[in-house]
């Protein structure tokens, strides 16, 4: 019988919806937008409701096509499908393609060349086919829409000209290059790429080029190859390389440059020695790297010929290990002092070890990470007991002494992955002994451990356990006992204990039991009832508790055996459940007295026959006295059944709900959330969230209008009844979403007897007409939405909330909207049409009284975001009549957000007529001549005269011509800040001409071109300049003042720095020096100050007589010139030296450094110095400490040394030598860091 009525209601609920087609009433471009984000199956089967859906499926914005899979019978319909959605006539954009492919491709030509058109933004090509490469068509390689590329197996033709301006992501899997030039040049003309993956062929042999200014990850492949001959090459240059992963098995040269910015490196190569030594030279301040098996040979050779350099910044480190190398991992860890996480690999223990190699495996040093950084340690490998894996372990769990376990004193993290161990005492010393602060510990035990794993500790805060069954003979009895006083957080995932001990639980604990059956399998409960017991009083103590299926059976299996313990400091209890444990869920609840929170997860199951059966006898405590939140995590389908327990939960008692969200689908009895509602009222609910589905609205009860405790309120698809009177006196939030109200009374009365509300959102559905009014004296926070075009007779909304300070609209059916009594600091973000579907005169002219009635009541907003519609038609409505009927002043405004379409065509229309106009000095706006001070453009330049007169962001962009950046800068008359990236191709002249600039930066770095090239600076109220440029041969700064700050990184084009070469730059640089003569404060690139120390032997140096602050970067062999250099500068102060020091420089010149001197002192060295900051190296120590010496026997009035020592430098030694050197300044104080 109950099945009978549950199809009838099914059969009454397909009927109206046949009736009532709510979704067909949706516009079009909603309705694509559902669809693409079905299966393409199920989207081509809607063309099939009706003949407005027929050709739906053909305007999706995103299409992914499958010929391996059986979206479509043959493939004839395949291709029939895609050519008409790739239909070149059409005008929509499509933002996504994604298609697999492995037949004939010949026609995604003409689907490629479609997209393009249509402004594709993600277009994904993957060619399964094995007999040839896929070629692409030339209009692929000039998409100006393009952002993410990823194509596999297709084969590139030359391209002359390349521009792929909007691509960030480029993913290249196995495709063919014509040559070498082509591959170079598609990967520098994408100038803000950001991602590129490139996975090589097994043939293709070609030497890979990678130049990118704006490159962030890369990834390159290349397993092997067929021609064992041959010898490729890869070579890198991106200066904003942040993560570099390189799998490498046949490039026998590897060249990667400027890389200062890497921050995670993965390498996995086989490489000869030299090109590994190298490499980790320049990867030394990397943060996160992880090193193959072959890196870490080539390590090993590296560092018996010389020292490992530091990598003092490396914090996560994973390697790969075979077992001869364990011997060599000490040493490595000796050179990452601030280590905090290390992460082990097996690769595979080929061989037996030899006696003496497992000898020298045992240290007679600890590294420095592990007594004083290190948290984290992961085994990803089997510990099976051999002597030399065993070994390994007690590198990091123990002092490396024979079978003897020490201590890692800062150890807090440790994963222990499908590890054996010998016996249980292994295990135990190993958590328990040797990590005295271990916090957080998980154990993945495999599948052939059986030993009971006894975990004690004084300081776990977060243990996880996991335990699959066990594939040996039972011949052991697996089982688990933890004793941690401190545990706060306890997961358990264990198939196969017998018995799992929990002392010392405090009552803040979390426990979460996802699995955890003692081993039972087909066993009655009877058969391990003292381990479930002593389980049950472990946890008993928890506050919070979350219990999955198989658990929660057993527990009611135990409780028919025997009473369940008391969990009286339970708050927060979360069941998963089904229908046949529904009868056990009284007797659970009884034993938790205070519980506060109780969440039900109901596994999906039509068996509530169980539910039928049960009767609830007994109410328990905390239904009456504490529960406060009940959150339902299951579908509630209306049957009888199935609510009887949550009529049990939300039956009349006296206990109070805090919060209730109700998430209703598919068909419901109204009267059950009727009385739920009515239930919640009575019990004073404060937050109340019900939401029902679309093809369901349900109606609320009247009892929710005189809720006098209600605080949050939130209706998603409900039918409110009509209300006579309506009392809320501590409501405050309202979220009000596709509701249908009687009236418009209704609604008017809702708001405005919400004495103290202060946030609203309204979201209204397609087809409501009705006139909103929302008037509230304690309103704050608006938000109104509405969209549709599906009538045209006037609608209205009226807004009166004088405390409102933020309010967001977005309605494209409104054709009035009145705003009364908006305040002047509240923010405004309008997207509205006025019920106009175009923006032609004719339209825009028919609601001028409506334009001409809400602009002056937003007049006085401080913040306003204008969207691109809007603009639209508040410009068209401007030039009707702008003389009788001109925009209002908005004098209070200090921020505006605005929305352009450039490339729309009346936006078009209009810069073309008045772009002329614009340029006088007659219409410049007020504001940009006396208050403007921020500009933000949130779009790329590409040189177009409209965004040239409105862009101010300046990096990496092309111009017209030069004049077009010199106007752009000086038509500027507040500008203060610029900073200019030029792109490497860019050899036009840049003149930087504003009176107001104060700061100002410039990069410029390549040497693709030999041509002159010019950069001229002219404002004289700079105060900072930063200059990195390796291009301009001429650069010439004009006005810079005394109290300005410089920064540069010049070579005036040379690359190198022998005499012929300066020589023939000596006008520039003559011309250059004196200009900067005034600074105050300047720092100087290591190759900046070689270049000046060429050039003083050819000329003398102007002087530098207002410079009190002096940065230098220079090597050893520039030491003896600091000098020379520091006579110009008679009144410096501050000096600070970070010197770079050359190994090899040491070794070939180190008589010629013995033999150095200084021959004069400089008068600021007598007069003036008071400060010195060196950064001193291990390496060539004996020429830094001459400089010292030279720097405290003859500075007068030196007030403080600071001497900064690298890793491998021994502070008593610098200091012992440093204090036995007479000083010149007995108020001088040495510090030594």
């Amino acid at each position: 019988m109950g099945r009978m009525k549950s199809n009838q209601a099914c059969f009454k609920e397909l009927t109206q919806r046949l009736e009532e087609d709510m979704i067909s009433q949706l516009p079009d471009p909603l309705i694509c937008q559902i669809l693409s984000h079905l299966p393409i199956e199920d989207s081509v089967k809607t063309s099939v409701l009706s003949t407005r859906w027929t050709s739906l499926c053909l305007w999706l914005p995103s299409l992914e096509l499958d010929c391996r899979k059986s979206q479509f019978k043959d493939s004839t319909s395949f291709v029939s499908f895609g050519d008409r959605f790739c239909d070149s006539t059409r005008v929509s954009c499509i933002h996504k393609l994604k298609l697999s492919i492995d037949n004939d491709a010949s026609y995604l030509t003409t689907w490629i060349d479609t997209a393009v058109k249509r402004k594709i933004q993600h277009l994904h090509v993957m060619y399964y086919g094995s007999t040839y490469f896929y070629e692409i068509p030339i209009s692929l390689y000039s998409c100006d829409t393009l952002v993410s590329l990823k194509l596999r197996r297709v084969a590139w033709v030359s391209a002359e000209f390349v521009s792929l301006p909007s691509l960030k992501n480029l993913y290249l899997g196995g495709n063919m290059f014509p040559n070498e030039a082509t591959f170079e040049k598609l990967v520098s003309c994408c100038p803000i790429l950001e991602r590129l993956h490139i996975s090589v062929n097994d043939d293709d042999t070609k030497v890979y080029r990678v130049h990118s200014p704006s490159l962030k990850m890369l990834t390159f492949m290349r397993a092997s190859s067929f021609d064992d001959d041959c010898v490729p090459e890869v070579f890198i240059d991106a200066p904003l390389l942040c993560g570099l992963t390189i799998f490498e098995n046949v490039s026998k040269f590897i060249i990667v440059n400027n890389m200062e910015s890497l921050v995670k490196l993965s390498i996995c190569l086989v490489s000869s020695r030299s090109h590994v030594s190298g490499l980790l030279s320049k990867i030394s301040r990397v943060r996160d790297m992880s090193i193959c098996s072959h890196i870490f040979k080539g390590i090993h050779h590296s560092s018996k010929l010389e020292p490992l350099p530091q990598y003092g910044y490396l914090s996560r480190l994973s390697v790969f290990l075979h077992a001869p190398d364990l011997n060599l991992l000490v040493t490595f860890l000796e050179s990452c002092p601030n280590l905090k996480s290390l992460v082990l690999s097996q690769v595979g223990w080929d061989r037996e070890l030899r006696d003496e190699e497992m000898n020298r495996i045992g240290s007679s040093f600890v590294p420095k990470c592990l007594l004083s950084s290190l948290e984290y340690v992961d085994f990803k490998h089997l510990i099976r007991g051999h002597v030399a894996e065993m070994k390994l372990v007690r590198l990091y769990g123990v002092l490396m002494d024979d079978a003897v376990f020490g201590v890692l004193p800062c150890l807090k993290t440790m994963h222990l992955e499908e590890n054996c161990y010998t016996s249980e005492a292994t295990f135990e010393k190993l958590v328990s002994s040797c990590c005295p602060v271990l916090e957080n510990l998980k154990i993945a035990a495999s599948d052939i451990d059986g030993i009971v794993y006894r975990v004690r500790s004084p300081s776990l805060k977060r243990l996880s356990i996991e335990r699959k069954y066990i594939v040996l003979e039972r011949y052991c009895v697996p089982g688990v006992l933890i004793d941690a006083p401190l545990l706060c957080c306890l997961t358990i995932d264990d198939h196969d204990s017998y018995s799992f001990i929990v002392k010392n639980l405090q009552s803040n604990a979390e426990l979460n039991i996802s699995y955890l059956d003692f081993g039972l399998g087909k066993l009655g409960v009877e058969s391990r009832l003292s381990n479930i017991r002593d389980f049950l009083l472990g946890i008993s103590r928890v506050g919070n508790m979350k219990i999955c299926l198989v658990p929660f059976k057993v527990i009611c299996g135990y409780s028919e055996q025997e009473p369940l313990p008391q969990f009286d400091y339970i708050s927060r209890l979360c069941i998963s459940l089904d229908a046949l444990d529904f009868k056990w869920l009284e007797l659970f609840l009884r034993t938790c007295p205070n519980l506060k929170s109780l969440v039900l997860m109901v596994h999906d199951t039509y068996d509530f026959w169980e539910i039928y059966q049960s009767s609830f006898q007994y109410v328990p405590k905390c239904l009456v006295s504490s529960l406060e939140f009940v959150d339902f995590k299951f579908s509630i389908r209306g049957h009888d059944d199935q609510m009887k327990i949550v009529r049990f939960l939300y039956s009349n008692r006296v206990s109070r709900i805090d919060k209730l969200t109700l998430m209703i689908d598919n068909e419901n009895d109204p009267s059950s959330l009727i009385s739920w509602v009515d239930a919640s009222v009575k019990r004073k609910i404060q937050h109340l969230h019900v939401r029902t589905s679309l093809s369901n609205i349900l109606k609320m009860p009247p009892s929710l209008y005189v809720c006098e405790t209600l605080v949050s309120l939130k209706l998603y698809w409900l039918k409110l009844a009509s209300a006579e009177f309506v009392s809320l006196p501590c409501l405050r939030t309202m979220h009000l979403h596709c509701n249908k109200y009687p009236n418009e009374a209704t609604f008017e009365k809702l708001i405005s007897s919400s004495l103290v509300l202060e946030e609203l959102e309204i979201s209204m559905v397609y087809n409501d007409a009705k006139m909103y009014r929302v008037q509230s004296l304690s309103l704050r926070r608006l938000c109104l939405q509405q969209y549709s075009l599906r009538f045209d007779h006037v609608v209205e909304v009226v807004i009166d909330a004088p405390l409102l300070c933020s309010l967001r609209i977005k309605d494209s059916i409104k054709k009035i909207s009145i705003v009364n009594n908006l305040g002047s600091n509240a923010k405004l973000d309008i997207d509205l049409n006025f019920g106009l579907r175009d923006f032609v005169e004719a339209s825009v002219s028919s609601t001028r009284s409506c334009f001409r009635s809400f602009l002056p009541r937003i007049s006085k907003v401080m913040d306003m975001t204008i969207s691109v519609d809007t603009f639209g038609f508040i410009h068209q409505y401007s030039q009707l009549e702008p003389e009788l009927e001109p925009l209002p002043q908005f004098g209070y405004m200090s921020r505006l957000c605005v929305t352009l379409h450039v490339h729309a065509g009346h936006y078009r229309t209009l810069y073309s007529e008045e772009i002329n106009q614009i340029s006088f000095p007659s219409v410049v706006p007020e504001c940009l001549l006396s208050s403007l001070e921020f500009v933000d453009f949130k779009f790329s330049i590409k040189g177009c005269t409209e965004e040239m007169k409105l862009t101010m962001h300046l990096h990496y962009n092309i111009y017209p011509n030069e004049a077009s950046f010199e106007r752009l800068v000086s038509s500027c008359p507040v500008l203060e800040e610029l900073e200019i990236s030029i792109l490497y191709d860019d050899a036009k002249m840049y003149r930087v001409h504003s009176l107001s600039l104060r700061r100002f930066r410039l990069l410029r770095s390549s040497f693709w071109f030999d041509s002159v090239v010019e950069v001229v600076i002219d404002a004289p109220l700079l105060c900072s300049l930063r200059i990195k440029d390796t291009v301009s041969k001429i650069f010439i700064v004009n006005n810079l003042g005394s109290n300005a700050k410089l920064d540069i990184d010049l070579n005036f084009g040379l690359k190198d720095f022998c005499e012929e070469s300066v020589s023939s730059r000596r006008s520039c640089i003559r011309s250059f020096l004196p200009r900067i003569s005034k600074v105050m404060d300047m720092t100087i690139s290591k190759e900046s100050f070689k270049l000046i120390h060429q050039y003083s032997k050819l000329e003398p140096l102007p002087q530098f007589g207002y410079m009190s602050r002096l940065c230098v970067s220079l090597d050893e062999s520039s030491l003896e010139w600091l000098a020379r250099f520091l006579q110009s500068c008679p009144n410096l102060k501050s000096l600070i030296l970070l010197v770079d020091v050359c190994y090899y420089y040491l070794e070939l010149h180190s008589k010629e450094i013995d033999q150095s001197s200084f021959p004069y002192v400089p008068e600021c060295l007598l007069s003036s110095l008071e400060f010195v900051d060196f950064q001193l190296s291990r390496r060539g120590h004996a020429e830094q400490m001459k400089l010292v010496r030279y720097i405290l026997d003859n500075s007068a009035i030196l007030k403080k040394l600071t001497l900064r020592l690298d890793n491998r430098s021994s502070k008593d030694e610098i200091s012992k030598e440093v204090f036995e050197i007479p000083k010149s300044s007995t108020k001088c104080e040495v510090v030594i860091i």
